[in-house]
């Protein structure tokens, strides 16, 4: 792969200049004939366009034009072309580090293109978003979230460089995570496609990133290679802040490696540029390495100064990071709120058209009983015209029966007896339209009732939806509440961190001088072991924190026992021989299990610091690996008061003070053993006691060997 990208270079150098070049000049040219034509459609992709080409070079100016995008966009009310303008205004703000404003611009892209269902564009806005997670929040796994889901929302026709980065992004979560074999399989990919496409810029970024993949795994050879490769292209194209970041990579493996000249050489070299550039966003990085390189050399005046400007850069890079992390989550609130509004303005329109729909339904009912009843009064009408017609012929056949009344004397009854009948059918006529006017009474009756069970039943589905609103704001400001408090314990936690590990490394820096006498030596070994408690203690809180939200994870792989114990044993050599105590070692030859190293180490640690300072002085503390039953056992026994039977009931709770206590005042947090069944829990072991008040205690770790 390496060769391969070594053939490609000069190539993809020279394409990559020209295509920059030429990038630029083309949006400048479409946006000077869109100006021309007068055609303002074509203005605002044209500007939002040429805004996103300057962010390499001058995102000053692009910010500019990205605005009077949206201007124009907002006049004409083209709504697609300020989404894509709110991209551009983002990525600006973004690259210039104004994580605010471009979250503020992201979240209001990311609503219109919701808005007019833009796939595309909705992909790249959460794509940005994951970014600012990882940057400002750094929450590689929020960003990992919102890059998969931008990746599912991108239509088939989207532009494969496009996907590419996005790609690219995902790996860099990999990373970030600490899963360098899945993020090697994302970055691999997006090399070779930026090395065929000859787009040096992307390539660097991903090489810069495979280079720390290999560095995770232990191969820092392979990693100083990839490094090497991603500073040659980044001389070619004059990145700065690529170089900068790569030459203090390339200073820790330096280290890592046992070359310090090289280290101190390298890191030099990221110094000005990151001061050109005016980001110390890799300066720790750096410090650090030359820090650890004059110690090696034994410089120890210059590894001091490197020291302080370490925990200076990390102070202000812990501000920073307060500031931005507020200002976005100000600008994350104000869009939720706008968002709120806009759906309670959607659902009053939807309450309106309901009510529309109704009156029209009201309508059509009162126009169907006007029918009903023209079509009555139609009969009336044809009813009474009959009457009209029959009295017409009775008095025809009552004259022709006067002109005839002596000749037809008999005709006379039936003409009587006819009169009665008609007189009948009148009678009933009326009835029947009596009948009628109750039938329509009752309608109108009916009607008003129905009116009224609507009008009230709107009236309760109103007082529903107002309550569910409230019950939605309230179980937002919940949320936010949450997640304001857990990012708060990390900021305290992280705050304790930084003067703990300064306090560890310049007290460390002072004992590798051999110049001190023995007094000041004792002061100092105390002042380094003093924060070695405190850093353990600020590790527990870490952890807790952690576990409490789902995020302690444990990194397992093949591991010996025996190597962790001795270790252990070897840190805590001086506490016990300051208290005269004896620690007897009785291992197994090997005992492999599927563990993280780092954490079985804090297990360990925790139970024979336990051990030593609950043991009296001049005491014997007896540690053992064996195997038993198909298990890993480790135990860990001392001659302390033990534990009684109410402490074996708590030993394992937060925060919990036992009736044992410190033999050498040594002091107690009350969290370490519930640290440890938690570690021990993840490893799908178990963790007990056996003790009798006053006879000491035995503390027992079992966890499942390595399957052969």
């Amino acid at each position: 792969m390496i060769i391969l990208v070594a053939v490609l270079l000069p190539f993809a150098s020279r394409a990559v200049a020209s295509a920059l070049a030429s990038g630029g000049s083309l949006a400048e040219r479409r946006v000077e004939e869109a100006r021309r034509e007068r055609n303002d459609t074509a203005l605002v992709l044209a500007l939002a366009d040429c805004a996103y080409s300057r962010w390499l070079t001058n995102p000053d100016v692009g910010i500019r034009e990205a605005q009077e995008a949206i201007g124009h966009a907002e006049r004409i009310n083209f709504l697609r072309g300020k989404a894509v303008a709110l991209v551009s205004l983002g990525w600006c703000h973004y690259v210039r580090s104004e994580y605010a404003e471009a979250m503020r611009s992201f979240l209001q892209g990311q609503a219109i293109a919701e808005q007019i269902s833009d796939g595309a564009t909705l992909g790249i806005l959460l794509q940005y978003k994951g970014n600012l997670f990882r940057r400002v929040y750094k929450d590689p796994e929020r960003s990992h979230r919102e890059h998969i889901r931008a990746l599912a929302l991108m239509p088939p026709s989207t532009d494969s460089t496009l996907r590419m980065l996005l790609l690219q992004d995902i790996g860099i979560d990999e990373r970030l995570m600490k899963h360098p074999s899945e993020a090697l399989e994302y970055l691999n990919k997006t090399m070779m496609f930026f090395t065929n496409r000859a787009d040096t810029s992307n390539l660097v970024v991903s090489l810069g990133y495979i280079g720390e993949c290999y560095g995770l795994l232990g191969q820092h050879e392979k990693a100083l290679e990839y490094y090497e490769q991603a500073i040659t292209f980044g001389k070619a194209l004059h990145l700065r802040r690529a170089l900068a970041f790569d030459y203090g990579r390339c200073a820790g493996s330096y280290n890592v490696l046992g070359q310090p000249e090289k280290a101190i050489a390298s890191a030099l070299k990221a110094v000005p540029l990151a001061e050109a550039i005016g980001t110390r966003d890799m300066m720790p990085e750096v410090y650090a390495a030359l820090a650890s390189a004059y110690r090696s050399l034994r410089q120890f005046e210059a590894a001091s100064k490197y020291q302080v400007l370490l925990v200076e850069v990390q102070d202000m890079l812990y501000a920073d990071k307060i500031r931005n992390t507020l200002l976005l989550q100000q600008a994350d609130f104000d869009a939720q709120k706008v968002e709120s509004r806009i759906k309670a303005l959607d659902n009053e329109k939807y309450l309106q058209r309901r009510i529309a729909f109704m009156l029209a339904g009201l309508m059509v009912l009162i126009t169907g009983a006007g029918l009903l009843a023209w079509r009555y009064a139609r009969r009336e009408h044809r009813a009474f015209m009959l009457v009209e017609e029959r009295n017409r012929r009775i008095v025809q056949q009552t004259q022709e029966l006067e002109a005839l009344n002596a000749q037809l004397l008999t005709a006379n009854e039936e003409v009587q007896r006819q009169l009665q009948i008609q007189s009948e059918q009148a009678q009933q006529l009326e009835v029947s339209q009596k009948e009628t006017r109750r039938t329509n009474e009752h309608l109108e009756y009916v009607n008003a009732e129905l009116l009224s069970a609507n009008a009230e039943r709107d009236k309760q589905q109103a007082v529903l939806e107002s309550m569910n609103r409230e019950l939605s704001y309230k179980n937002q400001a919940l949320s936010e509440a949450e997640r304001f408090r857990l990012n708060m314990l990390g900021i305290v936690s992280h705050d304790l961190k930084n003067p703990i590990s300064a306090i560890i490394g310049l007290s460390g820096v002072l004992l590798d001088n051999p110049t001190y006498d023995t007094r000041t030596q004792d002061m100092l070994r105390h002042i380094n072991e003093s924060g070695e408690r405190m850093g353990a203690l600020v590790r527990d809180l870490l952890d807790t924190a952690a576990r409490s939200v789902g995020k302690l994870n444990v990194h397992l792989q093949p591991t010996e026992l025996k190597d962790i114990v001795s270790g252990v044993l070897a840190h805590h050599i001086h506490s016990s021989t300051r208290k005269e105590q004896t620690l007897i070692f009785i291992p197994h030859e090997e005992v492999w299990v599927l563990g993280d190293v780092q954490r079985l180490f804090q297990v360990f640690d925790n139970l024979i610091g336990n051990a030593i300072k609950y043991s009296p002085i001049g005491g014997t503390i007896w540690v053992a690996i064996v195997h038993q039953n198909g298990r890993a056992r480790f135990t860990v026994r001392d001659q302390g008061t033990g534990f009684t039977e109410e402490d074996k009931a708590r030993a394992f709770g937060f925060f919990q003070k036992l009736s044992a206590q410190p033999t050498g005042g040594e002091p107690s947090s009350g969290i370490g053993l519930a640290v440890v069944r938690q570690i021990v829990d993840l490893h799908h072991g178990t963790v007990s006691i056996e003790s009798e008040a006053g006879k000491g205690a035995t503390m027992i770790v079992e966890l499942p060997l390595l399957p052969k």
